[in-house]
């Protein structure tokens, strides 16, 4: 049979050391980039009845779609409130969501993740360009 290592060597402690480096980091900062899918998925939902809403319609009507949003993408958990922003651009064309997600770290280190995510809103009897 073949010999092992007969010490640790500088390579295996690299290799040990980017294991470890991968795992924390994936265990860290996968779960932040999985919200990013379903903020999608919610500002996606909510695309029909952002295309009924205009630069026309009542301040209540769009203030409560944007409350409703913003109460789904709160209900995913991990994204404070404080830095949840959600609304309309200028032209009523995109449906925005920027927020920002707190990754904690051991010794009180945090690292704040920006995400902005928008969908385009498709109306009807609007003339392509």
């Amino acid at each position: 049979m073949g010999k092992g290592p007969r010490r640790i060597n500088l390579v295996s402690v690299v290799i040990v050391l980017a294991i470890v480096a991968g795992t924390y980091a994936g265990v860290k900062f996968i779960p932040a980039y999985l919200k990013k899918g379903e903020v999608a998925t919610i500002l996606d939902e909510a695309r029909h009845e952002a295309a009924q809403i205009d630069e026309t319609s009542s301040d209540d009507r769009r203030e409560r779609l944007i409350g409703d949003i913003k109460d789904k993408i709160l209900d995913i958990g991990g994204i404070p409130e404080a830095t949840l922003d959600v609304y309309f651009d200028d032209t009523y064309e995109f449906l925005v969501a920027e927020y920002v997600v707190v990754v904690e770290h051991p010794f009180g280190k945090t690292t704040e993740l920006e995400f902005e995510q928008s969908i385009e809103i498709e109306r009807r009897g609007r003339l392509q360009d």
